[in-house]
């Protein structure tokens, strides 16, 4: 039945069939599995947030960096008009 099945399960992983027949190591075993499991899923998580995060920074960089370019240019055209007026004063 059922019970034979799992025990073939964790005999394959590294459980001798003597103590696999013991419903608690089974379980202990099953327990493992999932921490192992819950682990992997941490770092997968961690992972993916890792690179979401670096993505929205670059996006952000990138924004600033233009950003502070139409600054500059803006900050050029003030100058150049501001420059042109106070020649057209000066005349």
């Amino acid at each position: 039945g059922v019970g034979v099945l799992v025990t073939e399960y964790f005999n394959k992983d590294t459980y001798a069939s003597a103590e696999s027949s013991n419903p608690d190591i089974i379980l202990a075993h099953k327990g493992n599995l999932i921490e192992k499991n819950i682990e992997n899923l941490d770092v997968k998580v961690a992972e993916r947030l890792d690179n979401r995060l670096s993505m929205i920074e670059d996006t952000v960089c990138n924004e600033v960096r233009e950003l502070r370019n139409e600054v500059k240019e803006v900050r050029e055209k003030f100058d150049k008009s501001e420059e042109t007026f106070e020649n057209s004063r000066r005349r």
